[in-house]
């Protein structure tokens, strides 16, 4: 993997380079506000997926208030449904965000998809957002009837924190008999909180979009204690037992300060027995998969991951 590590694909050094070009030098330089008005503008990387559904934002609960966006295509069958987790590091995004990468990912796949806003930190801290990708993700299940897709064939996904959100829910699912759950995506996501790993010496060492003191900045908004740096619905590798959890398909990018404890977690999955897709891709940093607009190797990783889970279901 050392060669992947050397650079940036051109079309990702450009993009970083227009996004430093903005002034920017890292989350852990910015405010709450300005985290969450940068991120407002990461729809614009999606591109013009051609998705022919309809998109409907419906309530999911009134207290706590969780809303979501459901993305639905004309279906023989009652498709799969994708339950979909934002970025933002746990304080910022929301499906608006994601609004052009959600048509893409229903477009690949046929399924529908449902991209839940969950509460932000520093309002709303750990467990909140865990507590509501949970009850979201039940409420798909429950739901299934009225909205015309397959409760038996749910994926729970997301992309950096929201990556991490999709794999706790899979570990309470087990943990609470909950609904099943087909297959399990996580991209980017934040798995081990290990800092000291050799991605984040090479790469999160003020290089990309995603430090390891941004890590740390992130971690210390969503949790109330360091204690909880250590609870598995914090860092999935720290979960006792991974036996019985979905099939996996885990992307990360190969300049990614998380890469190692992604490859770390499908390793884990392996030994539990649990079936593992993992693609390390190439030349890119965190946060890749939101832009298949501009990057060709977010739009190649995103068909993949599709076909993996047309499969699973």
């Amino acid at each position: 993997m050392a060669a992947e590590l050397d650079t940036l694909s051109p079309e990702a050094q450009e993009l970083l380079n227009a996004i430093r070009s903005q002034g920017f030098q890292g989350w852990a330089f910015m405010t709450i506000p300005q985290i969450r008005a940068m991120m407002g503008g990461l729809n614009a990387l999606a591109g013009q997926p051609d998705f022919a559904g309809t998109v409907e934002d419906v309530r999911v609960s009134q207290q706590p208030e969780i809303t979501a966006r459901l993305y639905r295509q004309p279906s023989g069958a009652p498709p799969p449904v994708i339950v979909y987790f934002h970025a933002g590091g746990y304080v910022a995004g929301g499906a608006s965000e994601m609004d052009g990468l959600a048509r893409r990912l229903a477009a690949a796949t046929g399924m529908a998809v449902m991209s839940v806003n969950y509460r932000l930190a520093p309002e709303h801290r750990f467990p909140a957002a865990v507590e509501d990708a949970y009850s979201a993700f039940v409420w798909a299940s429950a739901q299934a009837a009225g909205f015309g897709w397959d409760p038996e064939r749910i994926v729970v996904a997301g992309d950096s924190a929201g990556g991490t959100l999709a794999a706790v829910v899979c570990l309470l699912a087990k943990e609470r008999h909950g609904p099943h759950i087909r297959g399990q995506l996580l991209v980017g996501a934040l798995l081990g909180g290990d800092t000291n790993t050799d991605s984040h010496r090479q790469s999160g060492r003020e290089f990309g979009t995603l430090t390891s003191r941004d890590v740390d900045w992130f971690l210390n908004h969503y949790v109330n204690n360091a204690d909880e740096l250590s609870d598995p619905r914090v860092v999935p590798l720290r979960a006792a037992d991974v036996a019985g959890l979905p099939p996996a398909v885990i992307v990360v990018g190969a300049l990614d300060p998380l890469r190692d404890e992604a490859v770390q977690y499908a390793e884990r999955l392996r030994e539990a027995a649990v079936s593992v897709e993992l693609l390390v891709v190439p030349r890119m940093l965190h946060g890749f998969w939101l832009a298949p607009g501009v990057l060709p190797e977010a739009r190649d990783a995103i068909d993949a991951a599709a076909r993996t889970l047309k499969a699973l279901c």
